[in-house]
């Protein structure tokens, strides 16, 4: 015969006299800034795919500079692509948090393909 511990039950409870809240606290968020842009020197537009800030997946085409903001909970995966649509030119892609670059990569390549990803701490 297994004993199973009873679940915790939701609400208040009294501790020594006093009444504590039992709700969980909802995680601090952190705003991440996706930013693409390129040297000049290509037409000045890339195909883009980003995670966005409720795990899903876009795919756009943009013109450069492009930049894409929003908040989310510590540990949500991040990911941008911007692929160029010439053969010359530079295209960078960076993704920041809390006003900090975390990640930048960039291509020269031939219609090159920018890529960054990580969490969020």
């Amino acid at each position: 015969m297994k004993l199973r511990a009873p679940a915790p039950k939701l609400g208040y409870y009294r501790v020594i006299g006093s009444v504590v809240d039992s709700k969980p606290q909802l995680p601090e968020l952190h705003r991440v800034t996706y930013t693409v842009w390129d040297d000049g020197l290509s037409d000045g537009t890339a195909e883009l795919i980003c995670q966005n800030e409720i795990g899903g997946t876009e795919q756009r085409k943009v013109s450069m500079p492009w930049n894409m903001e929003f908040k989310v909970a510590p540990g949500t995966f991040l990911y941008l692509s911007a692929q160029k649509q010439q053969e010359s030119g530079i295209v960078t892609a960076a993704i920041t948090i809390d006003g900090h670059m975390v990640k930048r990569a960039e291509s020269d390549s031939p219609f090159g393909i920018a890529a960054v990803s990580g969490h969020v701490p």
